[in-house]
């Protein structure tokens, strides 16, 4: 009987090291991911901050611009509606430069980008790197639709200053319905970019 329970034991005693081990290796695991995905206090470069705010005003200037040429464009619809051609060519001229304002606010977005990009390694804890490269992603491409639009309204513009001249021109309502379908979409991305800001400033408060 004695034999019996000493090699109860043996057995049994393999068994609980076994499953120790795994426990133990279940532990270290999670340990580890935790360590992965969170690693240690918040922590945000300063000028992960600052770059952060300067593609936001950029963003929202530009989509400030955006609304205010497209509310242009509709001031030049209603006249060419009326048939007041000598408006739209006194017009048409300004609003193509304050368009240019588009572009302007633009112009160091790609830098202002690729400085966060490099520094995301260093932002703690880790998974709150996802959520502000999806921003970056969506800020990149409201950007883009942004100059897409700007090309579009130029050739709006020519088309509106043309048809006042008394020129021939192409039907321009597709070009007018794609203005609208882009200024949506970026509308869009900004909410995203938005979104996954505050997703961000939560997990590293």
């Amino acid at each position: 009987m004695k034999d019996i329970i000493r090699e109860f034991i043996r057995v049994k005693g393999k068994e609980l090291a076994g499953m120790g081990i795994a426990i133990l290796l279940i532990a270290v695991g999670f340990l580890a991911f935790h360590f992965y995905t969170q690693g240690g206090d918040p922590f945000v470069p300063e000028e992960v901050t600052t770059t952060r705010a300067k593609i936001n005003k950029s963003l929202s200037r530009g989509i400030n611009d955006m609304e205010d040429t497209i509310d242009s464009l509709n001031e030049l619809l209603i006249l060419e509606k009326e048939g007041n051609k000598s408006e739209i060519i006194a017009k048409v001229p300004t609003y193509k430069t304050d368009m240019a304002q588009i572009g302007q606010s633009l112009l160091s977005m790609p830098q202002d980008i690729q400085i966060i990009a490099d520094l995301l390694p260093q932002i703690r804890p880790r998974n709150a790197s996802k959520p502000l490269e999806d921003a970056l992603g969506a800020a990149a491409q409201a950007s883009i639709e942004l100059l897409h639009l700007r090309e579009n309204m130029v050739a709006l513009y020519d088309g509106l200053e043309a048809y006042a001249r008394g020129e021939e021109v192409k039907e321009y309502n597709l070009i007018v319905d794609r203005v609208n379908s882009q200024s949506k979409l970026i509308n869009s991305l900004y909410d995203t970019f938005k979104t996954n800001i505050a997703t961000f400033r939560k997990l590293t408060k």
